[in-house]
């Protein structure tokens, strides 16, 4: 009683669900896109975009790849989440105090 079965239907939509790709530019402009990570790259650098352009991301490898095909390196600002930081901060040596 109380369990909760995670297979089928709701499985496969969570699994799609992670396809989709958004980005928001100087909180104006907003673009979403279902497995096509190239139609996205280049959405974003048709736009205006600010320099630097600061990207915000997890921890995830994809995000940074993506981050990898926008603007130039130059023009990236990359950040990791605070909460993603903290976690994976002993991995370079740092430790957390809370």
């Amino acid at each position: 009683m109380g369990e909760k079965c995670d297979c089928g239907v709701n499985r496969e939509k969570r699994v799609k669900e992670r396809d989709y790709k958004g980005v928001r530019l100087q909180g104006l402009y907003y673009g979403a896109f279902f497995q096509d990570s190239l139609s996205l790259t280049n959405w974003v650098n048709s736009q205006h975009l600010t320099n630097p352009l600061t990207c915000l991301g997890d921890g995830h490898d994809g995000v940074w790849n993506l981050f990898k095909e926008i603007a130039t390196a130059q023009h990236r600002q990359e950040i990791l989440d605070w909460y993603h930081l903290r976690e994976n901060l002993y991995k370079v040596g740092g430790r957390s105090n809370a």
